[in-house]
């Protein structure tokens, strides 16, 4: 699984997540949300880093 199919699996759990917190009412979903978004938005400030030290200006 390359960067891009992991950061895409994580936010459609996100959004998997929130459709049951809709459903449910429980916040336990809404904190793993959360949790996803967070490791998708850390998986892509690690690939831009990874990119700019193999290309610095």
């Amino acid at each position: 699984m390359n960067i891009e199919d992991y950061k895409h699996r994580l936010v459609n759990d996100a959004q998997l997540c929130i459709n049951d917190w809709q459903c449910s009412g429980d916040d336990d979903y809404l904190h793993k949300a959360a949790a996803c978004l967070k490791a998708a938005a850390e998986a892509d400030a690690e690939e831009i880093l990874a990119t700019f030290c193999k290309n610095p200006f």
